[in-house]
């Protein structure tokens, strides 16, 4: 797994360079995926042009489409391994709260990709009901915002994903 570095220099945050980063890692997802014969679409990176066109990538866009359904790739600091129950953290955040609320067609996983260790663990969109929300400070954004949190124990292995869409 390459390192991609982060996704912002200095003070203002970057939003191209964030969405640049995020497609590398939703590219990842998809190579890993083709290393089990699961077919997956990366979608192509595009970039908002108005205040309409951020509305739209809001209600309809997809990180990485599979037989079974749309995966929603998220990269992290943490350092971590491929089994879930060794993530180092007690809970962590899946998406912010109005992201999730406002795509039409919910993703059924997301994927967290370790930047540092290219591991990926997969949060179920099955668990929602033990999801909760918490406003926290997003240090790259340089603001609040009211994320979904979920904890340690609904994550799974990515080779539990890979069985579960071959089955579909």
């Amino acid at each position: 797994m390459q390192h991609y570095g982060k996704a912002t220099r200095g003070m203002s945050f970057d939003y191209e360079a964030s969405f640049r980063l995020g497609h590398q890692y939703a590219g990842y997802v998809v190579d890993e995926l083709a290393k089990y014969d699961v077919i997956a679409e990366l979608q192509p990176l595009e970039f908002a042009k108005s205040v309409a066109d951020r509305h739209r990538f809001t209600l309809y866009e997809k990180d990485v489409i599979t037989t079974a359904g749309v995966l929603e790739v998220k990269s992290s600091s943490r350092v971590f391994g491929n089994n879930p129950r060794d993530y180092p953290a007690d809970n962590l955040i899946v998406d912010t709260a109005h992201g999730f609320a406002n795509k039409v067609r919910k993703p059924v996983a997301y994927c967290m990709v370790s930047q540092r260790t290219g591991a990926i663990v997969v949060v179920p969109v099955s668990s929602v009901a033990l999801w909760w929300q918490d406003v926290k400070y997003d240090k790259q954004r340089q603001m609040e915002d009211v994320f979904l949190m979920a904890p340690k124990r609904v994550l799974r292995a990515f080779v539990e994903l890979v069985d579960w869409i071959k089955a579909r």
